[in-house]
């Protein structure tokens, strides 16, 4: 059922709404930015993902700061790994919960994410598929029945004749 949750993901307000929430968040972090050092985990995720037969390998790390004796953490996802222990971090003063080591790029992937019709298209697409193969199987399973019942009629025939019937 992944075509319908990609499609009602595009159309949901509830969706459309949290991602509004986000992106009104990561404007104001954008204009009013606190900036601290954090501390970078030293274990580190590497993924290797292969595009287009080209190994392309992703990072990803949590990071530790501290505002007003509470500590606060965020997940780092460096191009290469990790050679410094410290990053800067940026974070809204009234809610340090929200940061983030580079908050212009994910306000523009929450932008983008706004105006995307990319669930809308996966999630059609992946409807069609569903039904031509829910098709093509109830359309097998007929031609099957169907070769059944002719199947029992000549058997029912043949016994007939043999029989004299």
């Amino acid at each position: 059922m992944g075509g319908c949750s990609f499609t009602t993901d595009y159309f949901s307000e509830s969706k459309q709404a949290q991602l509004d929430s986000k992106v009104e968040i990561y404007e104001q972090l954008v204009k009013e930015p606190v900036e601290v050092t954090a501390v970078l985990d030293s274990v580190y995720k590497e993924t290797t993902l292969k595009i287009m037969g080209a190994p392309i390998k992703t990072y990803e790390t949590k990071y530790f700061f501290y505002v007003n004796d509470q500590s606060y953490t965020g997940v780092y996802n460096p191009t290469e790994p990790p050679s410094v222990p410290v990053i800067s971090i940026k974070y809204l003063a009234s809610d340090p919960s929200v940061n983030s080591p580079d908050p212009e790029r994910e306000l523009n992937s929450l932008k983008a994410q706004k105006v995307s019709k990319s669930s809308l298209y996966i999630g059609l697409v992946l409807l069609g598929l569903g039904g031509g193969m829910v098709y093509i199987n109830f359309t097998a399973i007929r031609k099957r029945k169907r070769a059944e019942e002719e199947e029992t009629q000549r058997s029912i025939q043949e016994f007939n004749r043999s029989k004299g019937l």
